[in-house]
């Protein structure tokens, strides 16, 4: 089924190239003069040198909206690869030739996936201020959602939730304070050790990574029907008959 972003993204390609045709002539004559039939890979680079020095004003703002779409649809792979990744723990063959420890596969995978889910919020949140600035606010349609917090208001409270979980992974916190409120560190110095980091990595696997791994797959399909109800919202705010 297609999703919003999708229909965005193809609203998006076909009105920036009309934009580029219109505003841009010369540009899309020389282009196309030198790509040919752009049957092989030389035939781009001889294309691209060709209109290095042909400069696009006009055409910035398309070009800061295609920037924000596609970086999106990168961010949206790169946290379905991490929620599966966490998912699944590797066997002991896998451990081996990767070698990690499964502690260690569940510690990493849990951090990728709270990076990568930031990153998709936010750069929906990109989007929608982009949209907002360079298509709403010029070319609104009847029931256009011109504000941007408006806008992007099904992802305000996910990227606050998922800050809140992210933060003590990126800046300190999560393990580290749990040692300190439990006064571990108090206890170990009497003794003279060092926390076994290995040995606590090797608890996730049966403890952590299950809770861990069941919340990202539920809250990454919240984030992505979040993500999908932002692109809808600038879909139906854009008058887009008038943008063509």
């Amino acid at each position: 089924m297609t999703t919003n972003v999708e229909r965005l993204r193809e609203q998006l390609r076909g009105a920036s190239q009309q934009a580029i045709r219109r505003d841009h002539p010369d540009f899309e004559r020389i282009y196309r003069e030198a790509v040919g039939q752009g049957a092989a890979r030389d035939d781009f680079q001889r294309a691209a040198s060709a209109v290095a020095n042909v400069d696009t004003p006009q055409f910035a703002r398309w070009r800061q909206l295609l920037l924000a779409i596609f970086d999106l649809e990168l961010a949206i792979t790169r946290l379905e690869t991490a929620r599966d990744l966490l998912q699944v723990l590797p066997g002991e063959a896998v451990c081996t030739d990767l070698r990690v420890t499964r502690g260690r596969w569940a510690d990493y995978t849990y951090g990728a996936w709270l990076f990568a889910a930031q990153a998709a919020l936010e750069r929906a949140e990109r989007l929608a201020t982009r949209a907002s600035r360079s298509l709403i606010k010029p070319h609104p349609s009847p029931e256009a959602v011109v504000d941007p917090a408006s806008l992007s208001r099904h992802l305000k409270d996910h990227l606050d939730s998922i800050k809140k979980l992210r933060n003590p992974q990126a800046h300190g916190g999560g393990t580290v304070d749990s040692f300190a409120d439990r006064r571990r560190l108090d206890e170990l110095a009497v003794l003279g050790v060092w926390p076994p980091i290995e040995d606590i990595l090797e608890h996730f696997p049966s403890t952590t990574h299950p809770l861990q791994a069941q919340m990202a797959h539920e809250m990454t399909l919240q984030y992505f029907a979040a993500i999908d109800a932002t692109a809808g919202l600038i879909l139906s705010s854009v008058d887009w008959a008038v943008v063509q």
